[in-house]
C-alpha cells in the first residue's frame, strides 16, 4: 500500500490487531519502576507573570493552565525550557 493511500481506523485496527499485545493495568503494576515526583518551581517573571495575573483575575482556568507557555516564543517560556532540558 502506498504512503499516501488512507486507511480507515476499522482497517488500521484489524492489521495492526497480530502485532498489538493488549495488556491491563493489573498484569503489568509489579513490572512498572515505583513513581517518582518531584516539584520544580520556576521564577514567574515578565510576559507570564503578566499573563498568568490576567488569566487570575479573569477567573479562566484554562488561559491559567497556558499561561506560561504562551510567553511570546518558546525561548521566553521558563516552563518550556525547563520541559526541554527534562526531556
Amino acid at each position: 500500500m502506498s504512503p499516501s493511500k488512507a486507511v480507515s481506523a476499522g482497517a488500521f485496527q484489524r492489521s495492526a490487531a497480530r502485532v498489538n499485545l493488549r495488556r491491563n493495568q493489573t498484569d503489568v503494576l509489579d513490572e512498572l519502576t515505583e513513581k517518582i515526583e518531584t516539584a520544580d518551581w520556576l521564577p514567574l517573571d515578565g510576559a507570564a507573570a503578566d499573563r498568568y495575573r490576567r488569566a487570575v483575575a479573569s477567573g479562566n482556568f484554562m488561559k491559567l493552565r497556558r499561561a506560561l507557555f504562551l510567553t511570546g516564543t518558546p525561548a521566553d517560556s521558563p516552563k518550556l525550557t525547563r520541559m526541554r532540558e527534562i526531556i
